[in-house]
């Protein structure tokens, strides 16, 4: 939950201090909803991103902890139609260097980590000329980017050389934000929702699924911790009677083009579990996996603050799974070329997604309306870690016999 009211008096905070340095108006900042015609909350997780549209004209977009992004309402860069650009006309009474001069001071004195643009050569534009022989006196001045960072831009500026004053302002790079302001943001209007009511337990019918047998269970049991050290997932039960849900364990079978096979699914009291053929493990899905389908129920992911380290893209992780399967099941890369890896789903919150791999062959063939996936796994993109992992390609079922 959020304290959207608390939220929206701190970035009147970050706005006030924003417009010391760049705007030259300082009965126009707008210090409360009164002065404002809206003041729109973008984003309620974090990074929050609220909105501020004053009363004259000018818009602050606070995200990030600080002011991203400014416009004043002679801005060039949001003037929504062309035919007021003769209203912004005028005389340069600032020289070029002049202007560099007032482009580099302001932006590096927003930066809150070193000096991004420091070292950077800048892109400028402007003036321009109209066709009637009216001067915008504007420049337009970006920073590229020199490393990757989104956008293609560091920063960007823009200023009215005549009369003197900053019109527009977007910053991009990381060594602008206030991190250590975010996670006070965060602390003080973020509260977590409480944990979903526990979806009601659907009884199994025992005539038709009745229960593993005792020996398939116990296999399982003493396979796990060998399958979680090959796939690279950590076995976060008890692997003993007492940490076995009994009430989600159950034998179903499965049809496919080899013929129908007896599977097991046996739950655990933490919401995982585990599927297995003859004992077997097929797959392991963690307590904690956001995906976990098997659970019957969504897992309340709490929201982390500020992540300091770069996630993990999705293909990354896929392509390390890849290299361990067949590194530690004996089988050869090329086993992967007829699989096309595809993201599924993807929770930027929770830096978790899900990646399922399916054969071209079977998609085409149409079998089923959605394919099963010949291997399927959840990562965490913060550290690339396993939550879930599933397959049913011959392959890997075969290895892991071995």
């Amino acid at each position: 939950m959020i304290n959207t009211n608390e939220l929206i008096r701190l970035g009147f905070g970050l706005v006030a201090d924003f417009a010391r340095l760049v705007d030259d108006r300082p009965d126009w900042v707008p210090r409360s909803t009164n002065d404002c015609d809206r003041v729109v909350l973008a984003s309620n997780r974090t990074p929050f991103s609220v909105a501020y549209l004053p009363k004259h004209g000018s818009h602050y977009w606070v995200s990030g902890g600080i002011v991203e992004a400014f416009d004043s309402p002679w801005s060039v860069q949001a003037l929504d139609d062309p035919g007021l650009l003769p209203k912004l006309a005028g005389v340069p009474t600032l020289s070029s260097n002049e202007v560099m001069e007032l482009a580099n001071r302001t932006i590096a004195g927003l930066a809150k980590v070193g000096n991004p643009i420091l070292g950077v050569v800048p892109i400028v534009k402007g003036p321009t000329t109209l066709p009637g022989g009216q001067i915008i006196p504007y420049y337009s001045i970006e920073w590229p980017v020199s490393r990757g960072i989104q956008y293609g831009r560091i920063a960007e500026i823009e200023i009215d050389a005549a009369r003197r004053r900053i019109s527009h302002v977007f910053l991009f790079d990381e060594g602008f934000k206030d991190r250590a302001f975010l996670e006070i943001i965060s602390n003080r209007v973020y509260t977590p929702d409480p944990p979903p009511p526990p979806a009601p337990v659907v009884k199994i019918n025992r005539s038709t699924n009745p229960l593993p047998d005792a020996g398939v269970v116990r296999q399982l049991l003493d396979e796990l911790p060998i399958f979680g050290s090959r796939v690279g997932i950590g076995i976060d039960t008890a692997l003993t009677e007492n940490s076995i849900d009994w009430d989600r364990t159950t034998t179903l079978r499965v049809a496919d083009r080899s013929g129908v096979q007896m599977l097991a699914f046996v739950g655990f009291k933490n919401g995982g579990g585990a599927f297995c053929l003859e004992g077997h493990p097929l797959s392991y899905l963690r307590g904690d996996a956001q995906y976990n389908t098997a659970r019957q129920s969504s897992l309340a992911i709490g929201r982390s603050i500020v992540d300091k380290v770069r996630p993990k893209t999705w293909e990354e992780c896929a392509k390390a799974l890849e290299q361990r399967l067949c590194r530690e099941y004996g089988i050869s890369m090329s086993r992967f070329e007829i699989y096309r890896a595809r993201i599924v789903a993807d929770d930027p919150e929770s830096a978790r997604c899900l990646v399922e791999w399916h054969s071209d062959a079977e998609i085409a063939a149409q079998q089923d309306v959605s394919p099963r996936p010949m291997v399927a796994a959840e990562f965490d993109r913060k550290d690339g870690s396993l939550k879930l992992i599933s397959f049913r390609d011959r392959a890997l079922i075969n290895g892991g016999r071995r």
